[in-house]
């Protein structure tokens, strides 16, 4: 009984179980069918509506990228600009199916696109291979393959208007910079994620909004496109003057050059600052690299380097494109040397320590603690005064002057005028170079006595330049500026930066004291004599500075140097960092003073600086026959001022990218410019675009290559003038030649003298042809008129 009552109650639980589990999944069916019909009949256009929207929109939902804002000049002529343009996708699947149809529709196609494009047909015709299994392959299998990327707007347009079936255009932007080389490091440039220079600093204003373009439905159900048009970056506007910029750029590279490959300098810069607002006018640094093509850096323009350059591991040529990619002036340190004495003069004439009649004595050495410092003259100066002192750049006197000073004092004045803290000028990466600055306690005799002459300590060229500003602005630090304005699209300014005074060092008397003494070290017998210009008051400070161990004979060479020395707006920095074997060299031999002399003689015609008051010369009428007075050549067709220009014998820059009339000219009408220098002429459209045509590029053919092309696409020529003045003096010669063996010997004859001046014509003709273009004016890439004339000069 027992065992059938436990079997009845088994029976019974299990029973319940299945009972309750039917009942729950029923319970679960019945809520679950009763929810989708729900859904279905209450909301089911809504949902329905949401899947295929999401289904349209995973091919028609787009961002547009923006165009980044532009980076100016001072003059407003572009460094950076962004540009419309677009990429070209093909629908391999429609195209596929139009093939399948008719086969020549599709090869018509393909064939409009190879042509306009300029890709090959076989390239394309790659899209559409099968796999074995007879179907596209995977990569290609697709509604959407970008076969060519930020092709130009106009190209863009003219694919557009053939209206091909299965091609689309997707509008992206283009960021370029229309003066290639010119201030590389400065303005900075975007490789993938990262950006360099004025992009970097600028980036959240230079960045635009993004647009998009997506569908959606009406109230009626049907798709509508949506397009929210992008928002263009801000401008910024920037210190830099075009012109300046271009002068320091050719002047760095030139001295590279001449330096090389004997005294071959690991970097030569060249600042030059507004020093009374701290305004960066030009700051150019050589190696340097194209800002179109980054990893193009004019150090392979050398063979033998180039040739080395491809066979180094990736990681060491990423070193080097790193080291020319960074801007000098803001990153990299060394020891000052002599430029550091004007500070350490201010420091005791401004704590009282001194007289402006202070004299001092020089035997070209002096012991120190344990150590023999010499001054750079080892026969020594003899008796020197304060201004001397400067001219001649003598080291005893800043040890007498350190001696009166003391640490306290001296470390005070040191980091007053900026040593060791960043200047705060709007450039990312700017280091404060405080490694090597001594803490007071450690200013022990020694290091005190050579930190006088700017040894033992290191400086930036941005915090040399600006130190130095104060010895000659009435003693202020200013904060360096790159960016003055900041302007959106409307044109109207968002931002706007003006001289920010950061501390006052030193008073107006003791700056005016530095600012006349320095006049001097441009005199005869100043180190620096070789930079005067006859008529300009011109003053400034040299340096030789050891760099590193002593015994390593490693050298940085500077000069900083001001004009017009009454009222100076115009300070300049040049530096030969690390030249190759310096102490090789004969005195004078590398030297950063004859580039300031060219700056500025360039930066005086520029800018027609009228001579200094009170200056004797007996140059001033050679001043003047070097320059010619330019005439006005705005407003007019482009074709004629460049007709004019040659027939002037001047030579000339295009800015703008290309035109038919000339709007600007730099320097301006009616006044001076150096013989030698280039008028620069900014071009605009004002008639038909499709009448220009590009100049193309002739550098490095023969003459006669490089005429055929310039004629074939419609261009006149004319071959550098001195290179016919050359040819007609060969000539010349040759006739007077032949006329004198005439006299001599008549035995010859009219038929042999035409014989042989024809043998010589064809051996000069020999050798124009092996000639080739170094330089063509217009240069290669800007758009002016079908007719226009281009000069090429050979050598």
């Amino acid at each position: 009984m027992k065992r059938r009552r436990k079997k009845k109650k088994s029976f019974l639980v299990k029973w319940r179980v299945v009972f309750l589990s039917v009942f729950f999944i029923s319970l679960i069916g019945f809520v679950g069918v009763y929810r989708v019909l729900a859904i279905k009949t209450y909301r089911g256009d809504e949902f329905e509506k949401k899947a295929i929207e999401n289904q349209i929109n995973k091919v028609s939902d787009k961002i547009i990228n923006p165009n980044r804002g532009s980076i100016l000049d001072r003059n407003d002529q572009p460094l950076a600009i962004s540009s419309t343009v677009f990429n070209v996708a093909l629908d391999i699947r429609l195209l596929e199916e139009i093939g399948q149809k008719n086969i020549d529709k599709k090869n018509e196609i393909l064939k409009t696109v190879s042509e306009v494009l300029d890709i090959d047909m076989n390239k394309l015709n790659s899209y559409f291979e099968k796999d074995s299994n007879g179907k596209l392959k995977p990569e290609n299998d697709t509604h959407w393959k970008i076969i060519k990327k930020k092709i130009d707007f106009s190209l863009g347009k003219a694919l557009e208007s053939k209206g091909l079936k299965g091609v689309n255009l997707e509008e992206d932007t283009k960021r370029s910079y229309p003066q290639n080389n010119l201030a590389a490091q400065t303005i900075g440039f975007i490789k993938g994620d990262t950006k360099w220079g004025l992009e970097s600093t600028y980036d959240s204003y230079l960045t635009g909004t993004p647009g998009r373009i997506y569908r959606t439905y009406d109230n009626r159900n049907a798709i509508i496109t949506n397009d929210i048009a992008p928002k263009k970056g801000n401008d910024i506007i920037t210190t830099l003057d075009l012109t300046l910029q271009q002068y320091a750029e050719e002047i760095v590279a030139n001295t590279y050059k001449k330096f090389s490959p004997k005294y071959t300098p690991e970097v030569i810069s060249l600042i030059l600052m507004n020093p009374k607002t701290g305004e960066i006018l030009s700051m150019a640094q050589y190696p340097d690299f194209n800002l179109n093509n980054p990893d193009d850096i004019s150090l392979l323009q050398d063979p033998n380097y180039k040739a080395s350059f491809e066979k180094m591991p990736e990681d060491e040529k990423l070193k080097i494109l790193n080291s020319v990619w960074k801007n000098f002036a803001i990153t990299d340190a060394f020891e000052p040397g002599s430029t550091f004495k004007a500070i350490t003069v201010a420091a005791a004439l401004e704590e009282g320590l001194i007289s402006e009649n202070e004299t001092f004595y020089c035997s070209g050495y002096r012991q120190v603690a344990n150590y023999k410092i010499r001054c750079h003259k080892r026969t020594g100066h003899g008796k020197l005064n304060l201004t001397e002192a400067l001219e001649k750049s003598c080291n005893m006197a800043m040890l007498d002057l350190a001696e009166k000073l003391g640490r306290d004092k001296f470390y005070k004045y040191q980091r007053d005028f900026g040593i060791g803290y960043r200047t705060g000028i709007d450039l990312l990466g700017e280091v404060k170079a405080d490694s090597f600055v001594l803490p007071v306690q450690k200013l022990n005799v020694t290091e005190l006595a050579t930190s006088a002459f700017g040894q033992t300590f290191t400086a930036t060229p941005i915090q040399i330049i600006t130190s130095f500003a104060a010895t000659i602005n009435g003693g202020n630090i200013l904060e360096p500026y790159i960016v003055s304005q900041i302007i959106d699209e409307n044109g109207i300014v968002i931002e706007e930066k003006t001289p920010k005074i950061v501390r006052k060092v030193i008073s107006q008397e003791t700056s005016d004291f530095l600012r006349n003494a320095m006049i001097q070290t441009l005199e005869q017998g100043g180190t620096a004599y070789k930079a005067n210009i006859p008529g300009y008051k011109i003053g400034g400070k040299t340096a030789t500075a050891q760099q590193g161990k002593r015994s390593d004979n490693i050298y940085t060479l500077g000069f900083a140097a001001y004009m017009p020395a009454d009222d100076p707006e115009y300070l300049a920095l040049a530096t030969i960092h690390k030249p190759k074997d310096y102490y090789k060299a004969m005195p004078g031999e590398v030297s950063p003073v004859p580039m300031i002399k060219e700056f500025f003689e360039k930066l005086i015609s520029y800018k027609a600086i009228p001579p200094s008051k009170n200056v004797e010369t007996n140059n001033k009428d050679t001043i003047i026959q070097d320059r010619i007075i330019l005439k006005d050549y705005t407003n007019k067709p482009l074709k004629d001022v460049i007709k004019q220009l040659n027939i002037e014998g001047i030579d000339f820059q295009l800015v703008g990218g290309g035109g038919d009339t000339v709007t600007k000219q730099i320097p301006p009408p009616n006044t001076p410019m150096d013989k030698n220098g280039k008028l620069l002429l900014y071009i605009e459209t004002k008639g038909d675009e499709k009448s220009l045509i590009s100049v193309p590029d002739t550098k490095n053919l023969n003459v006669e290559e490089a005429m055929k092309i310039l004629k074939e696409l419609g261009f006149e020529v004319v071959v550098d003038e001195v290179a016919i003045l050359e040819n007609l003096e060969k000539e010349n010669n040759l006739t007077n030649a032949i006329l004198e063996e005439t006299t001599q010997e008549t035995t010859i004859s009219t038929e042999e003298i035409e014989d042989i001046a024809k043998q010589e014509k064809e051996e000069e003709k020999k050798e124009k042809k092996g000639k080739k273009v170094f330089e063509q004016i217009p240069e290669a890439g800007v758009f002016i008129q079908k007719g226009s004339i281009v000069k090429i000069k050979i050598k």
